[in-house]
């Protein structure tokens, strides 16, 4: 029941977004997504602290957590104090790159973090379900939406160089770091399938809906610039998968707890 309740609650962020996109007032809608998004990312920063700290440091999973952990940190630095002005004005040329000495090693502690989690099913020396065809079959698959998402993303921030180098770079950046996550779906999906049907699957189930919620996050807004339809649906859907992204991994890191402390299962 207390992993159905995790799992609620990343599927209602989701939902609350969605809601408040239809239902509050104009002018009060995008200040209430920007407190829905900003508590969203406390609650992965928490969760993944929470799922660091139940495991010793040697081991192989408090590394992971630590990591995304500290990506979270660093987005929720920047929407603290780079986005409230505490330093100077974040639209400014010196926020931009200050925003950007911030963002680009979140985005390379975020790829490494989820690296060594999609690695866990090898050091815990899990058997993932399938042939070694589909497996292979399931990984290209997940490589092709990362790159097919990718491509227009840069295709829209290369050319801002000119004008925005910083701008250009985070864009850039971001879209390269979503998409080597996104290619890492593949193993933590596999590993949730490998462990269906026990309680230790609940963490990697909801990292794996996390993932889904960046999938489909980058997914509406390259999908948008394509189209040229940058509208309120299309930011308010974005933003539903931001949320689900956030609360997600924060849930996954809760369940891992819970699962650790609440059986004798092995440790990577």
């Amino acid at each position: 029941m207390r992993y159905v309740l995790l799992a609620a609650t990343a599927a209602g962020a989701f939902v609350v977004v969605l809601a408040v996109g239809a239902l509050a007032p104009a002018d009060l809608r995008w200040s209430i997504l920007d407190g829905v998004i900003r508590v969203s990312k406390i609650i992965a920063l928490f969760g993944c602290l929470v799922g660091a700290l139940t495991f010793q440091r040697h081991q192989h999973l408090f590394r992971g957590w630590s990591l995304l952990a500290a990506m979270y940190a660093m987005l929720v630095t920047r929407d603290a104090v780079i986005y409230r002005n505490l330093i100077v004005d974040a639209f400014s040329a010196a926020g931009r790159w200050i925003e950007l000495a911030v963002v680009l090693p979140a985005n390379v502690l975020g790829v490494v973090g989820f690296w060594m989690m999609a690695r866990a099913w090898y050091v815990g020396g899990i058997a993932l379900p399938g042939t070694h065809a589909t497996r292979t079959l399931v990984r290209a698959a997940a490589a092709a939406m990362a790159v097919s998402i990718m491509l227009p993303a840069i295709w829209v921030y290369v050319p801002l160089a000119s004008t925005g180098l910083p701008t250009a770079i985070m864009g850039v950046s971001n879209a390269i770091g979503d998409a080597v996550a996104i290619s890492l779906i593949a193993p933590v999906l596999l590993t949730a399938l490998a462990l269906r049907g026990a309680a230790i699957a609940w963490p990697w189930a909801l990292l794996s809906a996390s993932s889904f919620g960046w999938l489909c996050y980058d997914a509406v807004f390259s999908i948008s610039s394509v189209l040229h339809a940058n509208g309120e649906a299309f930011r308010v859907l974005g933003e539903s998968f931001h949320a689900l992204a956030c609360v997600g991994a924060g849930m996954a890191g809760i369940a891992q707890r819970l699962v650790v402390t609440g059986a004798p299962v092995r440790r990577v």
